[in-house]
């Protein structure tokens, strides 16, 4: 998420994107096995546009995260799903 608000390019495998949300997959290039991870690496050092285009894309994403309204959003609904779920026990 760091290199991303810095708006670099990011490829991560599907085991290091799965905490994030579906929106966040397309701002990284997700490749799995060695193989193809090396693959999608070398394509982006190899292309700037894209490279630039998905750095871009990587910092939208960022900033929309971890815009203080949207971390706030996220802990009113934490807090929500707590009190719901104490209500079920009780």
């Amino acid at each position: 998420a760091e290199a991303m608000a810095h708006g670099k390019a990011v490829a991560a495998t599907s085991l290091a994107v799965r905490g994030l949300p579906l929106d966040a997959t397309a701002a990284v290039a997700v490749a799995d096995g060695l193989e193809p991870f090396a693959q999608t690496v070398l394509r982006l050092l190899e292309d700037d546009e894209r490279r630039s285009e998905l750095g871009r894309r990587a910092r939208s994403w960022a900033q929309a995260w971890m815009a203080p309204d949207a971390v706030a959003d996220r802990y009113d609904d934490l807090y929500d799903l707590v009190d719901a779920l104490s209500a079920v026990r009780t």
